[in-house]
């Protein structure tokens, strides 16, 4: 016994370690560090404890809240020919949808997935509205384009990280 005790303080004493990362190692997804405070237990009792202190279930709500609003737009818009689909319809549709998907994903925790509950509508929220958003920001970039101006004439050309919004849009 006094031979694996002498190890073990050896060993410590060679490679310092603390306890937090000797707890993290051993117990891994089941870890949560908070202002130095480290607590064990099971996922489900930490995705509990998440909840109470982010409010999940309401957040999901309102991702919910927004898909309900918005997914039957999509059809539509696959549906409407370019003269129903002017630049003004595309900027106004556009002008909404970033407006009240920031409503909802500004109070977004961005918490990691294994932490979130099983039906979280997020993902699911985000795809819409890139769908959405790539169909209408051609149509929306004529009208500001059109309409638009700066204290010194035309608005310039939108840079290249205008182009990479919301996984990639079409260069004019």
């Amino acid at each position: 016994m006094e031979k694996l005790d002498s190890f073990i303080q050896q060993a410590v004493t060679a490679m310092p370690v603390s306890g937090t990362s000797l707890i993290a190692s051993l117990y891994g997804d089941c870890l949560s560090q908070r202002g130095g405070e480290v607590w064990l237990g099971s996922v489900a009792a930490l995705r509990e404890r998440v909840e109470g202190c982010w409010h999940l279930t309401e957040q999901n709500a309102m991702y919910e809240a927004f898909i309900t609003l918005f997914r039957p737009l999509l059809p539509l818009l696959r549906d409407v020919g370019p003269d129903e689909l002017t630049p003004e319809r595309c900027f106004q549709i556009r002008l909404l949808l970033i407006h009240l998907y920031r409503r909802v994903v500004l109070k977004d925790p961005l918490l990691p997935e294994e932490l979130l509950p099983a039906h979280w509508l997020g993902q699911t929220a985000r795809q819409l509205c890139i769908n959405i958003y790539q169909r209408v920001a051609p149509g929306a970039q004529v009208f500001v384009s059109e309409k638009g101006e700066s204290s010194v004439g035309e608005l310039p050309a939108p840079g290249p990280l205008y182009y990479q919004r919301f996984g990639g849009l079409a260069e004019a």
